[in-house]
């Protein structure tokens, strides 16, 4: 996003709720008669932990906004990230 129309910004920041709700799948559609297997996350789940990344589509069925979802996998690298420094920082003073 442009930050010149961004107004009252701040970092995001990840939950321990949102991890335990974030659960990757692997799946197959019920009318899909390919079998073709899916990547992704339950709806219902995830809305539980974060409103903003489902919404409803034209049929009522909750989907997941795969590219928001983005910004929330962003935010557990970076922690983990921040983990690992800090880790690392910790294991040097010992020596």
């Amino acid at each position: 996003m442009d930050s010149r129309l961004i107004r009252d910004f701040k970092h995001y920041t990840v939950t321990e709720e949102q991890k335990r709700h974030l659960i990757p799948i692997a799946f197959h559609l019920k009318n899909d008669q390919s079998e073709k297997e899916y990547l992704g996350v339950v709806a219902e789940q995830l809305q539980v932990a974060e409103p903003l990344l489902v919404k409803k589509n034209v049929q009522g069925w909750s989907e997941v906004d795969y590219p928001k979802l983005t910004v929330l996998l962003l935010a557990m690298v970076k922690e983990l990230e921040d983990r690992v420094l800090i880790l690392e920082n910790n294991g040097k003073r010992r020596k």
